[in-house]
């Protein structure tokens, strides 16, 4: 059985902002575009310091999944290899190396009948969705994905479509990692 979540940080881990605000402003990033060609070493700041913790997982930007050190020399690097490219950048506070996913597997997987969603009036843009309902066939290989009605600003990962070791969802939480949440807003039924 398929099961598909949707990641968010937990907030309790810090939040990145990159110190170049041109960075900020452009909104490409992270929008299934490769970033790696035109990549230099961005240097981020913690957000808030006094009431965030350190956490595995950090929050850059919608779209994109950061990470520390440990995650990248652990499995999870080999699931981040195939869904995306792993971008380097610098902590301010620490000069710690950290690493930031661009998923760029994109699968026209949501059944937009079976959904509950709200659109343009033309229909033609997913404005919003408030219940997912998934074509599990359609679901790729890689278990880190996004879907073309909300690619600027959701990261699914799905769970029951490959082996365990395979999937980021049991790795993540086989490894002890922090600093994500994950949502389940679909699971196949037999």
């Amino acid at each position: 059985m398929i099961n598909v979540f949707k990641i968010r940080p937990d907030y309790s881990g810090h939040s990145l902002t990159p110190v170049d605000t041109d960075f900020s402003r452009d909104l490409s990033k992270f929008r299934l575009q490769r970033m790696r060609p035109n990549w230099k070493n961005h240097t981020f700041y913690v957000h808030d310091p006094v009431r965030t913790k350190e956490t595995d997982f950090y929050h850059v930007s919608t779209g994109a999944l950061a990470f520390n050190k440990r995650v990248y020399e652990s499995d999870l690097a080999e699931e981040f290899d195939r869904c995306g490219e792993v971008l380097s950048a610098t902590r301010e506070d620490t000069r710690e190396e950290f690493y930031i996913l661009n998923p760029l597997a994109c699968y026209n997987c949501l059944n937009r009948d079976r959904s509950s969603l709200r659109t343009t009036p033309d229909g033609k843009v997913v404005v919003q969705v408030y219940k997912y309902f998934f074509h599990p066939e359609r679901i790729g290989g890689e278990s880190i994905f996004k879907i073309p009605e909300t690619y600027h600003s959701e990261i699914f990962v799905s769970s029951g479509h490959v082996a365990p070791s395979d999937e980021f969802f049991h790795q993540y939480h086989a490894g002890g990692f922090t600093g994500l949440n994950f949502e389940k807003v679909w699971s196949e039924q037999p």
